[in-house]
């Protein structure tokens, strides 16, 4: 797998390095930036490529992209506004180097500061909009208190 990972940089960095060959008018900086960016889209790129790829029911597929989504839009926004925070699914090698564990408890999506999470969301979607209201106020079977109750909503 690093190896695709590895692969997949390269390709990138080939690319970007012929078009700063060739493109003059970009600064160094923005350069830069689009390296980043096009980084982020080959890594969301390849955890959406692996969703597509299972066996799970289009419903549920579309659930995990839209994780996939919201992780890869705020990333490509923070990059684009130097700020250092990132969205990480559990597709993300960061998560487990924090030590939270897939098919993780309540939070489909973390926001982190360097190795500090700022920023937790459940993400759901279903048919309705009662439906979805529906399952964002479960209640956790051993606490009996709402299950997101600590999680923001993306809806």
């Amino acid at each position: 797998m690093a190896n695709q990972e590895d692969h997949i940089e390269r390709k990138y960095e080939k690319a970007f390095s012929q078009i700063g060959g060739i493109q003059t008018i970009f600064p160094s900086d923005a350069k830069i930036e689009m390296a980043k960016m096009a980084e982020q889209i080959a890594k969301s790129d390849k955890n959406i490529s692996k969703i597509i790829q299972t066996n799970q029911k289009i419903g549920d597929k579309a659930g995990l992209v839209a994780e996939e989504w919201h992780a890869e839009t705020f990333n490509l926004d923070a990059i684009y506004k130097e700020k250092p925070q990132r969205a990480i699914t559990d597709r993300y090698k960061e998560w487990n180097k924090m030590g939270f564990k897939p098919n993780h408890g309540s939070s489909d999506i973390k926001v982190i500061d360097e190795a500090r999470v700022v920023h937790s969301s459940q993400s759901k979607y279903y048919k309705t909009s009662k439906e979805t209201a529906d399952q964002m106020a479960l209640l956790d079977k051993n606490t009996k208190k709402y299950k997101y109750a600590k999680e923001d909503s993306l809806i």
